[in-house]
């Protein structure tokens, strides 16, 4: 799967991992090279680094405003 567009974003994914747990996830995609995609997982407030091929599915999604 291509990331490239997706790199300066925010984007839901679904993300299958090493012991096949399904999970999606909110994230903001900060970079991508041939196996890996470099995110921030904004429930988890912490960077991860995914296996390309066991993200399931990836779209867009706008940015949130936090009330003040």
């Amino acid at each position: 799967m291509d990331f490239k567009k997706y790199v300066g974003q925010h984007a839901e994914i679904i993300y299958q991992d090493a012991k096949n747990n399904i999970t999606q996830r909110r994230v903001f995609v900060y970079s991508q090279n041939d196996s890996y995609v470099r995110v921030f997982c904004l429930r988890a407030k912490a960077y991860r680094t995914l296996k390309s091929d066991q993200v399931l599915a990836i779209v867009p999604a706008p940015a949130r405003r936090h009330a003040i």
